[in-house]
């Protein structure tokens, strides 16, 4: 398993959210999850980008364990963010996290970055999508976001990753797909690994999807030049399939709209 499938599992474990990390914060986030989950970290760099993202909303379950039954613990009241600058970004470029409703983990439409409005344009038709969080363009050579679907997740939810280059450890053909995301340290899945689809060629370096054994989708784009476009699909727990599949997720991430939004 490569670092942004441990990360963002480990993190959607904890806290239903998967965030990024801050580059400044990943030891003491890698020494979190280790002593949390037992999930090996992974190499550097994976999901690094704004440290300014606010905390992952906390949640109490309900009856039977998520999907209905979970209930979000009220948010600390939060201020518009301000360009704060990653600790360790060697690029020494300001970050800035898209402007939440004050006290809400919320952005409204109006505030949505482009490249999360092209993102929505692109998948199905819903009434329900709710920017969470997220960077408002490329910070530290990447943005994320968090989408939910539903104001409390009721259907689930995804992200959106852009990123300058693939994460180290990455596949570089489909027969490493399997391999780079398998990690025999990790606790088991609930349900088996699959790999759903992985093609390589035209302006692509590799296009693959994979079902991680949480009913997780994860779809990947890395362009022939480096650049990634990754996405990936949560469903309300670990025995409920996304809402969103990989298909879909498949038509955004190689869309060549969304090559307009790196810079």
């Amino acid at each position: 398993m490569n670092t942004d499938n441990t990360l963002s599992r480990a993190l959607h474990d904890l806290s239903e959210v998967p965030g990024p990390d801050g580059m400044a914060d990943k030891a003491l986030r890698r020494a979190k999850i280790r002593r949390i989950k037992g999930y090996a970290a992974g190499t550097a760099g994976a999901f690094a980008v704004a440290a300014i993202i606010a905390a992952p909303f906390l949640f109490t379950a309900g009856k039977g364990g998520g999907g209905q039954g979970s209930q979000f613990a009220a948010a600390a009241p939060s201020t518009p963010s301000t360009p704060a600058t990653v600790a360790a970004n060697t690029g020494a470029e300001p970050c800035e996290a898209a402007i939440s409703e004050p006290g809400v983990k919320k952005v409204l439409p109006q505030n949505w970055p482009g490249y999360v409005k092209a993102t929505i344009d692109r998948l199905p038709a819903r009434s329900d999508y709710v920017m969470q969080s997220g960077t408002k363009g490329l910070c530290g050579r990447e943005a994320y976001s968090v989408i939910n679907l539903g104001e409390m997740r009721e259907a689930g939810h995804i992200t959106v990753r852009l990123a300058q280059q693939p994460d180290q450890g990455a596949p570089v053909d489909c027969g490493k797909v399997r391999s780079a995301h398998t990690n025999p340290e990790a606790p088991p899945a609930p349900h088996s690994f699959n790999v759903l689809f992985c093609d390589e060629g035209g302006d692509f370096k590799l296009v693959y999807g994979i079902e991680d054994g949480y009913n997780n989708y994860r779809v990947y784009a890395i362009y022939a030049d480096g650049r990634t476009v990754a996405m990936e699909s949560l469903g309300i727990n670990s025995d409920t399939a996304p809402t969103i599949t990989a298909e879909q997720l498949r038509a955004v991430v190689t869309d060549p709209a969304m090559l307009a939004f790196f810079r």
